[in-house]
């Protein structure tokens, strides 16, 4: 059976979703996952010191660097650089747990988009993607298996994707 999401801290189950190393997506990457309690997410912080908020720019959540097993960034890759391939970003919401996660990292999703992969690529391979009207350099897509998540690309000026996300779809409650 597939994991149930909440917007409680506490999990609904003692299963943990399980995803490939090296995955991001659908629920997670490696041991952390889309709304697991905040106080187990902190507890894999490196350095257990919060990110600045405005390095989230999600006000009112908390962020933290998590290692996660990672394979070396692939070479297509191209010019963006992952300096350290398992090293993701972890945002937390008072009332969800994680709300999300990724970054520039070399994790991929379960149909292989990530760093270096074209927005034709990503148009190509999932059936809802748009990008919000401010953000012309941010793609969205539906997580395949996850409705209640969403993937987020931003690409550079070439349409190359620079860092992957995977987030609750929906406001994250940063309040």
């Amino acid at each position: 059976s597939s994991p149930t999401l909440t917007t409680s801290q506490e999990p609904t189950t003692t299963a943990v979703p399980s995803t490939a190393k090296g995955v991001l997506g659908p629920f997670g990457a490696d041991g952390v996952w889309l709304g697991m309690p905040a106080r187990l997410a902190a507890r894999l912080a490196v350095g257990r010191s919060p990110l600045p908020p405005k390095a989230l720019g999600m006000s009112g959540c908390v962020g933290y660097a998590i290692f996660v097993p990672t394979p070396e960034p692939p070479a297509t890759a191209g010019s963006a650089r992952v300096s350290k391939p398992g090293l993701i970003t972890v945002v937390i919401s008072p009332s969800q747990g994680v709300v999300e996660l990724g970054g520039v990292t070399s994790l991929r999703t379960p149909e292989g988009i990530g760093l270096g992969t074209s927005a034709k690529q990503v148009y190509a391979t999932y059936r809802k993607v748009g990008y919000p009207a401010r953000l012309p350099t941010t793609l969205l897509a539906g997580v395949p298996g996850n409705l209640a998540a969403a993937y987020v690309f931003n690409v550079d000026s070439a349409g190359i994707v620079r860092s992957i996300w995977l987030r609750v779809e929906g406001d994250p409650h940063c309040r």
